[in-house]
């Protein structure tokens, strides 16, 4: 709420950059055989994995705080070998306001109990 209320207030000044990082220790979840829901595609799907089930927070959170839209998107993934899910994701925003975004996902990191969410507006 911070956040939306300083974008919102003004006290950013103008968006021109945004800076995210989402890491997590899914790769039990993105890799397992048991988890065909999380890493496998189903129906009109083209794709399933961290992207897909975790990362979308990442730009909920950017869109709703910032209301900025999106113009151009680029995005590379590298799947799991085990199960084709994406678990490593670099993805680039040009906004229309001309703002651009950089955001990197990770699902399968070393599992200390706790998640990397980093979220930077400039």
């Amino acid at each position: 709420i911070a956040a939306y209320e300083a974008v919102k207030n003004g006290k950013i000044g103008q968006l021109k950059h945004i800076s995210c990082v989402f890491a997590a220790p899914l790769g039990w979840l993105f890799e397992g055989e048991d988890h065909g829901s999380w890493n496998k595609k189903h129906g009109t799907m083209v794709g399933n994995g961290f992207a897909w089930g975790q990362f979308s927070h990442t730009f909920a959170w950017i869109f709703k705080v910032t209301g900025l839209t999106p113009r151009r998107v680029y995005c590379a993934s590298t799947p799991s070998e085990k199960t084709g899910a994406d678990l490593y994701d670099a993805v680039v925003v040009t906004c229309t306001n001309g703002c651009t975004i950089n955001a990197s996902g990770v699902g399968s990191c070393p599992d200390k109990g706790f998640k990397i969410i980093g979220n930077w507006l400039f």
